[in-house]
């Protein structure tokens, strides 16, 4: 029983830290972009983003296409078998 409450309580703990490192990271993150709107403006800041996004978006595909022990498509579809 004590090894329930145990976890029941580290479980809580860590579901309250997590809701808090995420609310702070909003925080910093509408500071910032308040900040980097200040800065460049609205036209730079419209690149600003489009350029963030397009390199999110191909770090994503680069780690997603060349990490091996990413699990491919085809091998959830069907039954992989790797030896035929």
């Amino acid at each position: 029983m004590q090894n329930h409450t145990d976890s029941n309580r580290r479980i809580a703990r860590n579901t309250l830290l997590l809701y808090f490192r995420m609310i702070l990271t909003m925080c910093i993150t509408l500071y910032t972009s308040r900040v980097i709107l200040a800065a460049l403006g609205v036209e730079d800041f419209g690149i600003y983003n489009i350029v963030a996004g397009v390199v999110v978006l191909f770090s994503f595909l680069n780690y997603r296409l060349l990490n091996p022990n990413c699990i491919k498509p085809h091998e959830v579809a069907f039954d992989y078998n790797p030896d035929v």
